[in-house]
């Protein structure tokens, strides 16, 4: 087993956010062999599991539905701590042995329940391949999850995909399609995280649009349901990135769009937004010596945007700009990322500005040496 699932479920002796024993460890690798992601040039007299042919003795009980379910969020934890190349593949190749269980396997007290959990997994899937740069793929990905949302009539769950097709499409520079695919919802159509989730990419949407109106609009209305108690159980994957902290990101992000948007009237405000809530997001992305390792991918993208912000806007601190981007240089190497990659070149643009001082080139010189890298 690669060592660095160990690192992103065991850190310094600590329980981390996915916490799952040596056995399931262990179990999660005979997923992979199982899906066929192993690959040919096995040996001779190898079994149908090793040659790609999920193997169950039993139907699927409860245990093979938590399984999953665990084997979920080691792909979202891979994703989180290193980017999408991997986790995609990991991610494919389980919910392959998923689907085929699904067709005929599943007791139908248990169906519900795995079919959320393998949209959950596709969701992931996606998301992952999205941040890898397979846009095409990621979109088939995502259908799928939305499928198995439907069909296990999760309302949660196809909100949480909804939303993910939402960012990609304000990724692509396709604001229209991303406002279409997340409609408002009803304060209690779905966790209340999810409604703040919805606000949140809505107002990245017309961020990009420029309509600096609406996205305040969204970003208040973000912030109220944010603030709303849960009426029922949630997910259980809802807590672990959908959250303040993520209301947090996804709202400054949607300032730092607009910030950049050459028809905002109010660059001076967005900037200041952009920077107070990147901040908190950063802040709290690094709570814990878990968290901070869960989630360094994450707290990158705040840590890029803050620095092309304090570097590009006559109210930055080109000091703290400088410091935030030497954080982005120190760790972007070891993570690949088509999203890190557009803040980097982001990065790079906010730094001409201020280029004749010596610390600001020197941090051009080396985010152009890791987009050469990422190139």
């Amino acid at each position: 087993m690669p060592d660095v699932v160990l690192a992103s479920v065991e850190i310094e002796g600590e329980e981390s956010l996915v916490p799952v024993d040596r056995r399931k460890l262990l179990a999660f690798g005979g997923v992979l062999a199982a899906s066929g992601v192993l690959g040919n040039g096995l040996p001779a007299g190898a079994d149908r599991a090793w040659a790609g042919e999920p193997v169950l003795s039993h139907r699927v009980t409860l245990a093979d539905v938590t399984e999953l379910e665990e084997a979920t969020d080691l792909v979202a934890a891979w994703d989180l701590r290193h980017g999408g190349r991997l986790a995609a593949e990991q991610g494919m190749a389980i919910l392959r042995w998923a689907l085929r269980l699904l067709r005929d396997d599943v007791p139908g007290d248990l169906r519900d329940r795995w079919g959320s959990a393998a949209g959950y997994l596709a969701d992931w899937t996606g998301w992952a391949l999205f941040d890898s740069g397979r846009h095409e793929a990621a979109r088939v990905a995502f259908g799928r999850g939305l499928e198995l949302a439907d069909a296990a009539a999760d309302g949660d769950l196809r909100t949480q995909v909804l939303c993910d097709l939402a960012s990609q499409a304000v990724f692509c520079h396709d604001p229209v399609a991303a406002l279409r695919w997340v409609e408002p919802v009803g304060p209690r159509a779905v966790a209340p995280p999810l409604v703040s989730a919805v606000h949140g990419v809505r107002a990245e949407a017309y961020a990009v649009l420029g309509d600096h109106e609406r996205v305040w609009a969204e970003i208040d209305r973000s912030e109220v349901a944010a603030t709303r108690s849960a009426t029922r159980p949630s997910p259980h994957w809802l807590s672990a990135f959908r959250d303040e902290t993520g209301m947090h990101a996804s709202t400054g992000y949607a300032a730092f769009l607009l910030a950049r948007s050459k028809t905002d009237l109010t660059a001076g405000r967005a900037s200041a937004q952009a920077l107070s809530r990147l901040s908190a997001a950063t802040t709290a992305l690094a709570e814990t010596r878990v968290r901070a390792r869960l989630f360094a991918h994450a707290r990158l993208f705040a840590h890029a945007r803050l620095a092309a912000t304090h570097l590009a806007h006559p109210d930055g601190d080109v000091a703290t700009g400088v410091d935030r981007a030497r954080r982005v240089i120190d760790q972007a190497g070891s993570m690949r990322s088509a999203r890190l990659s557009r803040d980097l070149r982001t990065l790079r643009v906010a730094v001409v500005r201020h280029e004749h001082r010596g610390d600001v080139r020197q941090v051009g010189q080396d985010v152009d040496r890791l987009l050469d890298l990422a190139s």
